[in-house]
């Protein structure tokens, strides 16, 4: 099955979030493999904590599955035990791995 990974930096908050995860969720619906790689502040998406205004509680996540990026979420001051279910943690040396798979389409929400 190919493979879809969307990269996205932008904050909880930021429009640009919203629609990655519309399309995330599409690509699911779709029969895709998708997975969110959070960068930069997008690493708060995967924290227990509500993100700013709410509004991307609003979208569903099901079936998506966030890759967040370990140094990212030291830097803003959490942890693995802040993480939702649906994410998991990764370094710099297996986001790359991840988006060079053979298979996997790599799109940016930056």
């Amino acid at each position: 099955m190919e493979s879809t990974l969307l990269v996205l930096t932008a904050a909880p908050d930021e429009p640009r979030t919203i629609s990655c995860l519309r399309l995330a969720r599409a690509l699911r619906q779709a029969g895709k493999d998708v997975e969110v790689l959070l960068l930069q502040d997008a690493v708060l998406l995967a924290t227990q904590r509500p993100a700013v205004g709410g509004s991307t509680s609003e979208v569903p996540r099901e079936g998506v599955r966030f890759l967040v990026l370990e140094d990212d979420l030291r830097l803003r001051g959490f942890g693995k035990d802040d993480l939702t279910e649906s994410a998991q943690l990764t370094t710099y040396r297996a986001a790359i791995s991840r988006m060079t798979e053979a298979g996997t389409s790599v799109k940016g929400c930056f």
